[in-house]
């Protein structure tokens, strides 16, 4: 038998810098805050199948958008103290849906760092104190970090007097795609919003206010596919395997849009469990599938087509959920998606 030494194990210096590193894959300060949202909709969506509790002020996401800070607040189940420590100690973990805590190997909590040097958690229990812990761009490895309790005279948070999370990103980074406060921020969030959460919000119903300086701007509204006017591609394309087997359906609802149309978001989205990825023409995966075909995705572009196509977890979205991670399946997800796009050619 071979001599072997040892053991040795993976020791990773400097974690801080590359959980940095790894938020600045985020371009978008935008979509890196999508990341808050998608966790306060888990929680709400846990709460639901855990105790059935879905009422109005359950289903409800606060997102506050001001020029010093941008803060999301839920009222689902809430996390003790000892659960906000492990927001720090936990990364790198991966993990079940049974938790506040989103994104691959729970990264989506810093996605922030990329924008905001201060997130700052809140959180409370049902019956239990109201906690609170930081999360800084600028924390080093050897630098301890406390959870405490949330004292009445906090500047940053309100008082939660009920179950819940708030998280609040504050001291922007500038020059780096950092945030910048115009009339037109709340605006762009709502956009954003509808966006990424369209699947979400028309599947579970989830009430997402935008508050624009303290001031209530509106709902978000799923976007209307049903009640648009146009051409329609409508129904379920199963995926299968090179022998034939059914991996599974990608739901599709397309509309070829007339002239008078309302204004909704352009473009045809990539969904997983209600969540966009990116429009088709966007999804690196599915360009570089048609370059080998010899093919483009021009199609998909313009202002005459819009909807989505919901992959039902077939895929899952990579790290920074701009793409379609490598998967077993992927090329069968692909020629499905290939198969629509000629049925979008045969439409048009």
């Amino acid at each position: 038998m071979e001599e072997r030494h040892g053991p040795f194990y993976q020791d990773i210096k400097n974690k801080s810098a590359i959980i940095n590193r790894i938020a600045d894959l985020y371009e978008n300060f935008y979509r890196a805050c999508m990341e808050y949202i998608d966790n306060s909709i888990d929680a709400i969506l846990n709460l639901k199948e855990e105790s059935g509790v879905f009422d109005n002020k359950k289903s409800e996401i606060q997102v506050l958008i001001s020029q010093r800070v941008v803060r999301v607040t839920d009222y689902a189940s809430g996390m003790s103290g000892e659960e906000l420590g492990k927001l720090i100690t936990n990364v790198g973990e991966t993990k079940e849906r049974k938790s506040w805590i989103n994104g691959q190997f729970t990264f989506g909590i810093n996605s922030g760092r990329a924008f905001a040097k201060r997130i700052r958690f809140q959180s409370r229990k049902t019956g239990g104190q109201e906690y609170e812990i930081e999360i800084s761009r600028e924390l080093k490895d050897t630098d301890p970090v406390y959870y405490s309790r949330v004292k009445p005279e906090n500047e940053y948070f309100s008082k939660l007097d009920q179950s819940g999370t708030i998280v609040e990103l504050s001291e922007f980074i500038k020059g780096k795609g950092g945030y910048y406060y115009t009339s037109s921020s709340a605006s762009k969030f709502y956009k954003e919003i509808q966006t990424h959460f369209d699947g979400v919000i028309r599947r579970y119903g989830i009430n997402i206010k935008i508050y624009d300086n303290g001031k209530f701007m509106g709902r978000v509204d799923p976007i209307p596919y049903d009640s648009i006017a146009g051409k329609k591609i409508v129904g379920e394309y199963p995926v299968v395997d090179g022998f034939d087997k059914k991996i599974g359906t990608l739901e599709v609802t397309i509309v070829i849009l007339g002239k008078d149309t309302p204004q909704i978001p352009r473009g045809v989205k990539i969904l997983s469990n209600g969540r966009r990825i990116m429009n088709v023409e966007e999804l690196k995966s599915y360009v570089n599938y048609l370059k080998e075909k010899g093919e483009s995705p021009e199609i998909w572009k313009g202002e005459k087509i819009a909807g989505y196509i919901e992959l039902n977890g077939i895929e899952k979205p990579d790290i920074t959920r701009e793409d379609l991670a490598r998967s077993t399946t992927l090329e069968y997800t692909l020629n499905t998606i290939y198969s629509i796009q000629r049925k979008v050619g045969e439409v048009l």
